[in-house]
């Protein structure tokens, strides 16, 4: 993205959209697992269920900080591996001994490999300077203390909305709170809800909202977020390839209902458990919901110029100006 010498409004921006590659998603499935172990074969009481729960956030809290020190010193790509490599080493721990204090072991080996995990996407945010001036607008899980934002809480999981903005930093603009759970998509059963606060972002590039993935079903959002002034609604995504045609659809509304432009980057290929997710990123104009352009694998981004004025324009027009 191009910097705007013009005030945000007034300004015509570059904005790349682009397919990223699908990465394996076992450890909701894990846990959700790993829940039903715990009651059907263990036999935990619900005051132990509690004490399991408490022992996982307590070491994922305790050793953010320590094992983050992994990915600023030695290699990302480790710390992940590590921590990939703790989460099925407690899985197993888990289901050879079903007995409550293996339990808790396993909960202080899953709470390590997630700091591992975590420590590895603040390590990857520390080099968007490389692509300065742009404004990067981007998802990631965090957890108390992750140094994004004010919206974090103590010991929870959360599916974040971030702007990186040079001399800014990342910024948490949104934690997710529509949380789907089911086969391939068990995100309420890894992450806690977020706070339920859509506001915008004010960035040096336009006003910016986000609805991450399904949260785009939920419309009334997207009205809020055009009476607030929005130009631009990030819709980062992770859904599959025979879904596309209705995420498109369910973009265009957003963008029309909002009057601002609709911006959407989605997972393309497949994951080791059979997830084939469709690429299908897209910009979107606010007047009319007209697609003008889509990522596909052949062409796995995406760039145009969009003027941001068009988006102050259609606030008052229909159906945009009508009142509820």
């Amino acid at each position: 993205m191009r910097s705007c010498r013009n005030s945000a409004a007034a300004c015509r921006a570059r904005w790349l959209v682009n397919s990223r590659k699908a990465r394996p998603r076992l450890a909701p499935m894990i846990f959700t697992a790993s829940s039903v172990y715990q009651i059907t074969m263990v036999g935990l009481t619900p005051l132990q269920l509690v004490l399991v729960g408490t022992t996982l956030e307590v070491t994922a809290f305790v050793f953010e900080i320590p094992t983050g020190v992994v990915a600023d010193i030695y290699s990302r790509r480790l710390s992940v591996i590590i921590g990939t490599f703790l989460f099925g080493l407690g899985f197993l721990v888990e289901g050879l001994f079903p007995l409550f204090w293996v339990v808790l072991l396993s909960q202080v080996i899953w709470g390590l490999g997630w700091t591992f995990i975590s420590g590895a996407h603040e390590a990857w945010i520390t080099r968007l300077t490389d692509l300065a001036p742009a404004t990067i607008i981007s998802t990631h899980p965090i957890t108390l203390p992750a140094p994004v934002g004010a919206a974090q809480v103590n010991g929870k999981r959360q599916n974040a909305g971030y702007v990186w903005e040079l001399g800014r930093g990342a910024q948490t603009v949104h934690t997710k709170y529509y949380l789907p759970d089911e086969a391939g998509f068990w995100e309420a059963s890894w992450y806690e809800r977020g706070d339920g606060d859509f506001s915008l972002a004010d960035t040096s590039k336009g006003r910016v909202g986000f609805l991450i993935c399904t949260e785009l079903w939920f419309n009334h959002h997207t009205r809020d977020y055009g009476k607030q002034g929005m130009q631009i609604l990030a819709c980062p995504r992770a859904t599959p390839r025979g879904t596309a045609p209705k995420w498109v659809i369910g973009g265009q509304a957003a963008a029309v209902v909002s009057g601002a432009f609709c911006l959407s980057s989605n997972l393309g290929g497949t994951t080791p458990e059979g997830g084939d997710y469709a690429g299908v990123g897209w910009i979107i104009e606010p007047g009319e919901g007209k697609v003008l352009g889509l990522t596909s694998p052949e062409q796995p981004f995406l760039t145009l110029d969009i003027d941001l004025a068009e988006a102050d324009r259609a606030k008052g027009t229909y159906p945009r100006y009508v009142l509820d």
